[in-house]
């Protein structure tokens, strides 16, 4: 029987790559040979920090794509590091700042979930060089931070090689998302759920860019800001590579625009209507119940 300190680096690391979080770790445990490998074979993680436990299912039950438990991890902070709001948001952003840290050098896939992105993780995010798909959910947004992920450092461009960028209440800029998208060239997948602060400028921008060509999949969610109406659709006839699109629960665009420009222009395969099920925004009542 071969053990596994007698495999080739390489071929043990691609066997670590298949490994549950919880196993990963207790294969660190094992020897200091064992603990570098297991910090140069973490691809993917999709991390929470909450100051409670409820707080961390309350999070669990909004998440929209399915759960990939191999790779979640939970980090409950201490109640002695949550007396107040700034408290609770400095200490999530450090929790997540030293793992990020510890495996900068392996991410390739990331979801993190906290109430806000402040220096700490939004200097830790920017350092991720390989990082291919990003989603980053907010809970209280009043990020400054944003400029950290698309501005230059020493010269290299942050990121740079993402394929895929998902967002949930966001406070990002129209500005700020483009330049991000900007120093991205590769993305072709988009998802932003309940991204309030941004603006029909966010679509002109993106249609006039090489970017909005390429883009495949492109979901904008659950925005009830009156800056995102029908005179976003304008701007979806230059994004000829899209193979799906989503206007879900955006109920300031009606279903019967988006279905007919899809019908006589976009041609578009998988249609997400801004009504579910073709219903409006109207509620019936019975008048015998009144």
């Amino acid at each position: 029987m071969y053990e596994l300190s007698s495999l080739p680096p390489e071929i043990l690391r691609e066997v670590l790559l298949y490994l549950p979080i919880p196993s990963l770790l207790r294969f660190g445990e094992t020897s200091k040979h064992h603990r570098a490998l297991q910090q140069v074979s973490l691809s993917k993680l999709r991390l929470g920090v909450f100051p409670t436990r409820l707080d961390g299912l309350l999070s669990l039950m909004e998440t929209v794509d399915d759960v990939d438990d191999t790779h979640s991890v939970q980090r409950i902070l201490e109640k002695r590091r949550t007396r107040n709001k700034d408290m609770i948001m400095f200490n999530q952003n450090l929790v997540v700042a030293r793992i990020l840290h510890k495996y900068s050098a392996s991410l390739r896939d990331l979801e993190i979930s906290l109430w806000d992105l402040q220096q700490p993780s939004a200097e830790a995010l920017a350092k991720l060089k390989g990082l291919r798909r990003l989603s980053i959910r907010l809970d209280h947004p009043t990020s400054r931070f944003w400029n950290h992920l698309y501005a230059k450092t020493r010269g290299m461009p942050v990121f740079g090689r993402l394929t895929s960028i998902s967002l949930e209440r966001a406070g990002i800029t129209d500005y700020q998302l483009l330049r991000l998208l900007e120093a991205n060239p590769d993305i072709t997948e988009i998802r932003l759920r309940k991204c309030l602060t941004l603006s029909d400028e966010f679509f002109r921008g993106l249609s006039q860019g090489k970017l909005g060509k390429q883009v495949r999949i492109l979901h904008f969610t659950q925005c009830e800001s009156p800056r995102i109406d029908g005179r976003i659709l304008k701007y979806i006839e230059a994004m000829t590579s899209l193979e799906s699109l989503s206007f879900f629960a955006c109920f300031n665009i009606s279903n019967t625009q988006v279905w007919d420009l899809n019908e006589s222009k976009w041609h578009i395969k998988d249609l997400g209507l801004p009504f579910p099920d073709n219903s409006s925004s109207v509620v019936e009542i019975d008048p015998a119940y009144t």
